[in-house]
């Protein structure tokens, strides 16, 4: 008995100096603390920049789906941009109311008035052309008195007022018109007449877009059509050249020579200089055989270098049988800087014929 007590009081005081001492221990639990504070921070420093990186993400998603939403409303608003179409002086709308034909395309076909060829209208007033000398004396004497409309646009209308022109409308217009521009440079003259007669609609009395009804007419061949629009343009704009050469150039086809002469010989003395003007006046002398004042006048342009003058002499010549002659000038015209396809086959076939002749 004595001896198991002793192994026990033994084995206790074995057990007591393997333990580990208060300090120790302390220690250790201090540091165990310490890593799991550790380990806390690092971890709530994670889900801080994971959090972040998902507010940021979700932010930009929002604002790309808003400015996409805007960017598909605004698109869906807005028409194809226009230019405006400003208003001009006379002198400005002489030139800007017509858009030229090509040189080749003049040069190409027999000698005509106006290089253009017209289409249907929308409507048509059938009324007796004024000649020029009573339009002249009909807008000298003009009082400010109110008077009974007689333009066609009235007789159109019936007494109903056009609507107001909101600015909604005039970017409509302005949206006719660009597109009527782009169709009739295109050669496109169908569809070009079809917008000039939707922006006259809204603008019922601008003479700029009856103009280019007239000049469209004479393009697609409606010659009433087109000494109607040109007509109706000389009531809102007496002095417009534009409106007297497209005027002039149906009357001609129209076989009222007289009437065409008149109406040429007003633009030429209101506009002297207008190339336009000098070649349909020398097309018609020419066209009538007055071959002496056509000359005179296709030498004014070819002073200044222009082909059609060129080629008016030469077609001049060759009309007198001067073979010789009017083979320098076509040789001339050959080396005329930006011929078309067209007007080359032309002037070399012409070359080509008068050669034969002349061996």
């Amino acid at each position: 008995m004595s001896l198991l007590v002793e192994l026990l009081s033994k084995l206790k005081r074995d057990r007591k100096g393997k333990a580990i001492s208060p300090m120790i221990e302390q220690v250790a639990k201090k540091r165990r603390g310490s890593r799991v504070f550790y380990l806390a921070v690092v971890l709530m420093a994670v889900l801080s920049i994971a959090s972040g990186f998902m507010l940021v993400s979700i932010l930009q998603s929002r604002k790309s789906t808003t400015l996409r939403v805007e960017r598909a409303e605004k698109e869906k608003s807005e028409m194809e941009p226009a230019p405006v179409i400003k208003k001009k002086t006379e002198s400005e709308k002489v030139v800007v109311s017509q858009v030229k034909p090509s040189e080749s395309k003049s040069e190409t076909k027999k000698a005509e008035p106006i290089n253009s060829e017209a289409e249907r209208p929308l409507e048509q007033d059938k009324g007796k052309t004024s000649s020029p000398v009573a339009a002249k004396e009909k807008a000298e004497t003009k009082k400010p008195e109110p008077k009974k409309p007689t333009s066609s646009v009235a007789k159109e209308n019936t007494g109903v007022k056009p609507p107001p022109v909101t600015k909604k409308r005039e970017n409509a217009v302005d949206y006719f018109l660009y597109s009527a521009l782009k169709a009739e440079r295109k050669g496109r003259y169908k569809e070009a007449f079809q917008g000039y007669s939707k922006a006259l609609q809204i603008r019922q009395k601008d003479a700029l877009i009856l103009n280019k009804l007239s000049y469209l007419s004479l393009k697609l061949g409606d010659i009433q059509a087109a000494i109607n629009y040109a007509n109706r343009a000389l009531r809102i704009e007496p002095d417009s050249v534009e409106a007297m050469l497209n005027l002039s150039v149906a009357l001609f086809r129209a076989g009222r020579i007289d009437e065409a002469e008149e109406w040429l010989d007003r633009a030429y003395r209101l506009s002297p200089e207008d190339e336009r003007v000098i070649y349909n006046l020398a097309v018609f002398h020419e066209r009538k055989g007055e071959l002496e004042r056509a000359e005179a006048l296709y030498r004014e342009l070819f002073s200044r270098g222009l082909l059609r003058g060129i080629l008016g002499l030469a077609r001049i010549e060759e009309r007198r049988g001067n073979s010789k002659k009017a083979l320098e000038y076509y040789s001339l015209a050959l080396k005329h800087r930006g011929l078309k396809t067209g007007t080359r086959r032309f002037i070399e076939g012409r070359v080509s014929a008068l050669s034969q002749r002349a061996h």
